[in-house]
């Protein structure tokens, strides 16, 4: 079987899933692990496709976008997966609903693999927005309201296993 997995990442979570994920699989599948900002994969050449992003600004990046658009008739009849990476959980389905494309069908489904705000590894506009993020989500564990729960976004491990897994059973139909 031949893999592609394919992500769009802007500050490197989306690739770091996209590693763990090649991480995760049995050494019997073939993979390619491609960067949409660089390379545009002709999906012919494989079995299966997992591609994802992260979510900014409510909404998937421009390459990704782009890719999925261009290539739904062919995902939606071929073994696929999105993962969706962001930094507010409690948000996920709200930011699936909106930013995936209505007419590509994922037959792996679309997941969340977490996100990560490390304003260490930011510049400029993007570090300054992060810290103010993490400073309202401590501030929120000592606040009393009614506001959803949050905690400091991590990379979910166990959710990017579940699709490793999927695609080991597909290796051995």
């Amino acid at each position: 079987m031949k893999l592609l997995i394919a992500y769009s990442s802007k500050n490197g979570v989306a690739r770091r899933c996209a590693e763990m994920l090649a991480s995760f699989l049995s050494p019997t599948i073939e993979y390619d692990l491609v960067d949409l900002a660089s390379d545009t994969p002709d999906l012919s050449a494989y079995d299966c496709a997992v591609l994802g992003g992260s979510i900014r600004m409510a909404k998937l990046s421009k390459e990704l976008r782009a890719f999925l658009k261009k290539n739904r008739d062919v995902l939606s009849n071929m073994e696929s997966a999105l993962y969706i990476c962001c930094g507010y959980s409690h948000l996920y389905e709200e930011y699936r609903d909106i930013s995936t494309p209505r007419k590509c069908r994922f037959s792996l489904g679309v997941h969340h693999f977490g996100g990560e705000l490390k304003p260490d590894k930011l510049h400029g506009f993007d570090r300054l927005v992060v810290r103010s993020m993490r400073k309202r989500i401590n501030e929120a564990d000592f606040e009393d309201s009614d506001e959803v729960e949050l905690s400091l976004p991590e990379i979910i491990p166990e959710n990017v296993k579940l699709v490793a897994e999927s695609i080991k059973k597909l290796e051995r139909l």
